[in-house]
């Protein structure tokens, strides 16, 4: 993950403190070694909030098929898709699957 994506969460989530729900998700965000920082870095800009990663392998919280991701419907609050879009075969079918488990009122962050 490039650094300006970083500072790009860390602004948004600084200018609308509030209205980041839990559970936080990356999805896309498996923990590969050079991806360690950004989720101690992550930790640290969701402060006081659940925060999971979920990806099909690596060291993920979650191991899954961001298609079809077996959370329960309106159980996350804040999803974070952040430079994986682009990598997914059929992305409006995973953009589908993170509006089925947002929270009403949840947000999906690009």
């Amino acid at each position: 993950m490039r650094p300006e994506v970083e500072q790009f969460v860390r602004k948004t989530v600084a200018i609308n403190k509030d209205a980041f729900r839990e559970s936080v998700i990356n999805f896309g965000g498996s923990l590969i070694d050079s991806q360690q920082c950004f989720k101690q870095s992550f930790t640290e800009i969701f402060k006081g909030k659940e925060y999971k990663t979920f990806d099909c392998q690596g060291d993920a919280d979650i191991i899954g098929d961001i298609y079809k991701t077996k959370l329960q419907s309106s159980s996350v609050g804040t999803a974070l898709l952040l430079e994986t879009l682009e990598h997914l075969a059929e992305p409006y079918m995973a953009i589908r699957e993170l509006f089925r488990v947002l929270m009403p009122g949840g947000i999906l962050v690009l």
